[in-house]
């Protein structure tokens, strides 16, 4: 990882990344936003906070992050799985034209901000 994303940069962006276990684990740092664009097969896992997340043209994405400030954006994407770990909020969740499957857990869930479009499609899954 540390071969092409510096953590200094508050904005990271990632093109054309397919077929890919990226693990994170407490490289990025609190204000750092990470953008994928047209990224596919990927399993990604983010140990800590992390400012925001953005997923665009994205397919078969699984998405394992501890905690968000800001958010989490999905534009045109599809077989997005997003996973949190307890007591973990993600804050907002912005689905324009995407499929995703939400694990939280139900605390979590209550203070997350969901806001999508008619054309996506949101299952969420409990924890409990």
């Amino acid at each position: 990882m540390k071969n092409f994303i510096d953590p200094n940069e508050k904005s990271i962006q990632l093109k054309k990344i397919n077929n890919n276990k990226l693990d994170f684990k407490n490289f990025l740092r609190s204000n750092n936003s990470v953008k994928w664009i047209e990224c596919n097969n990927l399993e990604i896992n983010i140990e800590g906070p992390i400012n925001k997340l953005i997923f665009k043209k994205c397919k078969n994405i699984k998405l394992s992050v501890d905690k968000t400030i800001s958010g989490i954006e999905i534009n045109r994407c599809d077989n997005i799985n997003i996973y949190t770990s307890k007591n973990r909020d993600i804050n907002h969740l912005d689905i324009f034209k995407s499929s995703i499957i939400l694990d939280i857990d139900e605390e979590d869930l209550e203070l997350t901000c969901i806001v999508k479009d008619s054309e996506s499609s949101l299952v969420i899954e409990n924890k409990n």
